[in-house]
């Protein structure tokens, strides 16, 4: 899950046409927490829900549609 998490956290990021250090910097998180979460190592390290919500913040996104996203990757697996 936290692989898909940060790839759309990633899509979010270049819709917005923000660079990694533009959201750390709205955020309040590393630049390398958040290049490791796209990258999908941040599955290995362990989530940080207080980040996701700041990258959330940064990125205003709601929680919709992360679920869109997470339910269309679901649907993707079947």
């Amino acid at each position: 899950m936290a692989t898909e998490i940060g790839t759309f956290v990633r899509r979010m990021r270049i819709e917005a046409m923000m660079t990694q250090q533009d959201v750390a910097k709205r955020s309040g998180i590393s630049r390398s927490y958040l290049s490791r979460l796209e990258s999908g190592d941040i599955a290995r390290l362990g989530l940080q829900t207080g980040a996701l919500g700041a990258l959330f913040c940064a990125l205003a996104v709601g929680l919709t549609p992360l679920r869109r996203a997470m339910n269309n990757h679901r649907k993707d697996l079947k």
